[in-house]
């Protein structure tokens, strides 16, 4: 599939690899005054582009049919421990380590309002 210059400027968009806009102050948006890709940016992009829609129209040649889906490209056990009670810290001295704690809670800043 050939991808010409101005494909690839919208594909960039869509991607948002360029800012489309600027905010010239709170809620007004212009235009940038110049091009934030060079012809010669854009030109290496399409070929880019080109050559990623190359490798995925090899892919959709072959037959698939027989291959089961995956999750992973290696199959690989998954490693969990046990689930089993295990000694911990004591409360008191875990809070006694904290910056900021009241009699049983650890106390953090507020950063939501609400």
């Amino acid at each position: 599939m050939k991808i010409d210059e101005r494909e690839a400027r919208r594909i960039a968009r869509l991607a948002c690899l360029e800012l489309l806009r600027v905010e010239t102050r709170p809620g007004a948006f212009e235009e940038p005054a110049a091009p934030l890709f060079s012809a010669d940016q854009l030109s290496a992009l399409a070929h880019d582009l080109e050559a990623v829609l190359g490798y995925v129209e090899r892919i959709a040649e072959l037959d698939l049919a027989d291959v089961p889906p995956t999750s992973h490209g290696v199959s690989l056990p998954t490693s969990l421990r046990a689930d089993a009670s295990a000694a911990s810290l004591e409360a008191a001295a875990v809070l006694r380590a904290a910056a900021l704690h009241d009699e049983d809670s650890f106390l953090v800043q507020k950063i939501l309002d609400g």
